[in-house]
């Protein structure tokens, strides 16, 4: 069965279409940047959960 022929499989993509999605977008940017901000500036961990190694002593007077 091809999918995209289905008028049902349409009716419901272009409802779907229709939907404000830039408030989702906006709150999950806001989130991706709120957990980046926190592992950098507290965590100092990878998305993985790996510790980073401290800065050299040259970096670190930068």
């Amino acid at each position: 069965m091809d999918l995209a022929q289905d008028p049902r499989v349409a009716r419901y993509l272009d409802r779907l279409a229709q939907f404000n999605v830039e408030p989702l977008l906006e709150g999950l940017g806001a989130e991706v940047e709120s957990q980046t901000r926190r592992r950098i500036q507290s965590d100092k961990t990878s998305p993985s959960g790996e510790p980073w190694q401290g800065w050299s002593e040259a970096y670190a007077e930068t």
